[in-house]
């Protein structure tokens, strides 16, 4: 349960996580499993917050904020949040598509 009382951007339960240092949303761990499995699954590199993907108008390639760093995704498997095998996944996308920053 989460003491701040900040809700999960997704389904609205106790937040206990952010993916980005860029933003301030924050998702329980069940919603950010399942997002970070849609980006990987649909290919959407360099991964950004999804919630800052949303806000994100039509027409604009990529998010001002919100980038899902290296840190991030090592500091979510650390805590049990995501695997060890997606977290990998992921990182090899990131840098197969370019992204020189990630680390």
């Amino acid at each position: 349960t989460s003491d701040d009382g900040l809700q999960c951007t997704i389904c609205y339960a106790d937040s206990e996580y952010g993916v980005s240092a860029e933003c301030m949303h924050f998702f329980c761990s069940d919603c950010i499993k399942m997002s970070l499995e849609a980006i990987l699954d649909q290919g959407q590199f360099p991964a950004y917050c999804p919630a800052c993907r949303a806000e994100t108008p039509p027409g604009v390639p990529n998010p001002v904020q919100g980038k899902i760093c290296g840190k991030a995704l090592t500091f979510l498997q650390r805590r049990g949040v995501i695997s060890r095998q997606l977290q990998f996944r992921i990182m090899k996308q990131q840098m197969e598509k370019g992204e020189k920053e990630f680390f």
